[in-house]
This record gives structure tokens, C-alpha cells and sequence, in this order.
């Protein structure tokens, strides 16, 4: 349907500049996704239940919570995968150690298999095309039908951190299927309303090469802080932890990134830090319990 002519803070007179900023783009890209990861549900389909459940689902707590004002909303249509990943060496041939790393990752969505075979599960992901030169030059609506590769290849140039930065979070969770959206303004003027032009199907694997990913390099940068930290002991771990079979290391680290800077700050913190806190949430929900009974 066409957009109204205009939308809440955009009368005349409105800076139309003000919505093409670095942050106020960011916010719609973000917008973008997460209602296209919605979007392309079915909602024919049941919903498929994991094994654990969602760790930010806050309703049930607020079940009891007579006094609260407002209810919590559901949690994001995101499933969360706890997986065991062993990083490759950075490079293959260096003295790095062999790192396992445990990482809890989001699929977006899983397609629907024959009963008894594995699930597939899917990453679902927007690029959103903005006011530039590039675009009053090669529209997307104009271009996209027939040349999606050169669309594609742009992107790549423009974007390639976002875009390695959604294949990894894929294969980290073990998504088989990368899904892409390609998502256009209504209008150039309007951030607010948008258009689905296309939805692309890659398998993950084959996108990464599409795209000149090397994954053996993607988790350079983890490797190098790992390495760093296994250097390290943090204070009040015990020496005897570190004489057990196949256990060289033992300490904890708090890594930091400075919200404002290009910084990233690392920490080692006491073994039992951050330990009281959490038997101080065990003790009160046990004690909420009793006084229950």
C-alpha cells in the first residue's frame, strides 16, 4: 500500500538529512531485521521447543508480581544454541593452542524436515538500501531483478565486515541456511516505511565463499585475546588446578569494550568474583520458596 504523505516528525519543513545519519541508519537497519525475521515465519507451523529455555523470557517471573505496572513483553523470536566450537589455528601452522570454546549463539528460524532427520536451521538477514549516489545511479528497483550479482558484489565492497560478521554468527549456531533480504525505502525521504524487493536462499558454506570469507580467519581476533589471557593466571586461582591432567590454565577475565572508544579493556578478576552474587539469587529464591510452603 503507499505510504502516507507524511509521518509522525516528518512535516514540512523537516531535515531529511537527519533520518541518513550514521546512527539514525543504524537504527533501521536493525528495525529492518528484526521484522523481516518475523515476517518470514510461517505462522501455519507450530513453534519448535528447545531444550533449554529462553533465558530472557521474564514473564513467568512477573506472573506473581501483582504490583508490576506494565507486564513483560515476549521475548524476541530467537532460539538459542549452546555449542562446543573448537577454533582453527590463526594460522594453521603456528603454536597457538587448541582452543574449545563454548558460545551460546541465535537461529532466526528452522525449516521443517521428514521426521528422522536432523533439523535444519536457518540465519535470516536484511541489507536496506539508502539514499546515496550509487543508488540514484543504479536503483535497486530498476537493477535488482537482473543483476542481483552486481547488487551483491556491491554490497560486499561496501559492508564487508557486517556481512563476515552474519556468516559467522551462522556457522557458530550450525545454521545450514542463510537467508537475504533485500529491503528498499518507499520512498528515499522516508525511513519509516519500507519495501521487500527480494529474499535470497544461500547455503551458509557456500555463501561464506561467495563473498570471500576466509573462515579460518574469522576468529583471528578471538585467538589472539585467547592467547593473551592463557599467559596469565588470575589471582586466587589454585595451584593445583593447574597440575590436573590436561589442565594448564586456570583463571578468570572480564573483557570490557569501551561503549565511546575504539578500546577493548581486559581484566583479571579474583576466582571467586562475581560467585557471591549469584548463591545471594539462589539463597533468596530458596527462601521465597519456603515462605510459599
Amino acid at each position: 500500500s503507499e505510504p502516507p504523505a507524511t509521518h509522525p516528525g516528518e512535516g514540512e519543513g523537516a531535515n531529511t538529512e537527519a533520518f541518513n545519519t550514521v546512527y539514525k541508519v543504524g537504527e533501521e537497519a536493525t528495525c529492518i531485521n528484526q521484522n523481516l525475521t518475523v515476517q518470514l515465519l510461517s505462522s501455519t507451523l507450530p513453534e519448535k521447543e528447545n531444550e533449554y529455555p529462553n533465558p530472557f523470557d521474564q514473564r513467568d517471573e512477573d506472573e506473581d508480581e501483582v504490583e508490576e505496572e506494565e507486564e513483560a513483553l515476549p521475548p524476541s523470536n530467537v532460539a538459542y544454541r549452546y555449542r562446543k566450537v573448537d577454533l582453527p589455528r590463526v594460522p594453521e601452522e603456528s603454536k597457538s593452542r587448541n582452543i574449545s570454546m563454548i558460545v551460546r549463539t541465535e537461529v532466526d528460524a528452522y525449516v521443517p524436515q521428514p521426521e528422522g532427520q536432523e533439523p535444519v536451521y536457518a540465519k535470516i538477514r536484511a541489507l536496506n538500501e539508502i539514499p546515496s549516489t550509487q543508488q540514484q545511479k543504479q536503483p535497486w528497483r530498476s537493477s535488482l531483478e537482473s543483476q542481483k550479482g552486481a547488487v551483491l558484489a556491491t554490497e560486499v565492497h561496501n559492508n564487508a565486515f557486517k556481512l563476515g560478521r552474519w556468516v559467522a554468527s551462522a556457522l557458530l549456531a550450525g545454521t545450514n541456511v542463510f537467508k537475504l533480504g533485500y529491503v528498499t525505502r518507499a520512498r528515499m525521504n522516508d525511513p519509516f516505511h519500507h519495501s521487500l524487493l527480494s529474499v535470497q536462499t544461500y547455503k551458509t558454506e557456500e555463501f561464506a565463499k561467495q563473498i570471500g570469507m576466509n573462515t579460518s580467519n574469522a576468529f583471528g581476533i578471538v585467538q589472539a585475546i585467547v592467547d593473551l589471557v592463557m599467559q596469565y593466571k588470575a589471582p586466587g586461582a589454585d595451584d593445583e588446578e593447574e597440575e590436573e591432567e590436561g589442565a594448564s590454565f586456570a583463571g578468570k577475565f572480564l573483557l570490557l569494550k569501551e561503549p565511546s572508544k575504539s578500546m577493548i579493556r581486559l581484566y583479571a578478576v579474583p576466582w571467586e568474583e562475581f560467585e557471591e552474587s549469584d548463591g545471594e539469587e539462589e539463597m533468596s529464591e530458596s527462601e521465597d520458596e519456603e515462605e510459599e510452603e
